[in-house]
């Protein structure tokens, strides 16, 4: 482990955009009263997040595409619930061959940016920063930008589709000073 704290003194976006910065790669585990979240991260960049009480959102995402059925969704879920690993869903959806890599990967770059929105919420707990033995690989990874997940994030929430009660609390809190920071940067680079 080589970073942790509670996330009422850093936010998760805090730490995701210190980590992007210095081009880290490893696992972010969050934790909080009710659930565990990680964060998987290759030069900085995200490859994937898992929140194993949202991650069934990928599969139902995925039967209303019309690439899985419910059948075989259940049959995941079940799998998935029993795997000690964490290994996100898509990794055994595609592993078992139940949806093709195009589908997958449009959905999981969805699904990324909403639970980047889901942790935003998160105002209380601890995270953890590990750079487990050997590199996770994931057959679809989104790469999302840190950057661009906080311009997502602002934009949903300027639009009303992100969290209600706390939007802007945490606007003000978390994503403008983000953002301000990236400005900075941007103009003493040019």
């Amino acid at each position: 482990m080589i970073l942790w704290g509670k996330i009422q003194e850093f936010s998760i976006f805090s730490i995701l955009q210190f980590l992007a910065t210095y081009r880290k790669s490893g696992i972010l585990e969050i934790q909080d009263f009710e659930e565990n979240g990680y964060i998987y991260m290759t030069n900085g960049k995200i490859d994937a997040i898992s929140l194993p009480l949202s991650d069934d959102l990928l599969g139902t995402r995925l039967v209303a595409a019309g690439a899985l059925s419910e059948d075989q969704l259940k049959e995941c879920l079940l799998a998935y619930n029993h795997d000690e690993s964490h290994e996100p869903l898509g990794v055994l959806l595609l592993r078992r061959g139940y949806t093709d890599r195009k589908t997958l990967q449009d959905i999981v770059n969805r699904q990324t940016y909403d639970q980047g929105l889901q942790l935003s919420n998160w105002t209380a707990g601890t995270f953890k920063f590990v750079i487990p033995e050997r590199p996770i690989e994931f057959p679809i990874t989104p790469s999302v930008d840190v950057q661009e997940l906080l311009m997502e994030a602002s934009r949903r929430l300027d639009e009303g589709s992100g969290p209600g009660a706390r939007r802007s609390r945490w606007r003000r809190r978390f994503v403008l000073p983000a953002l301000s920071s990236v400005q900075k940067r941007s103009r003493t680079a040019t």
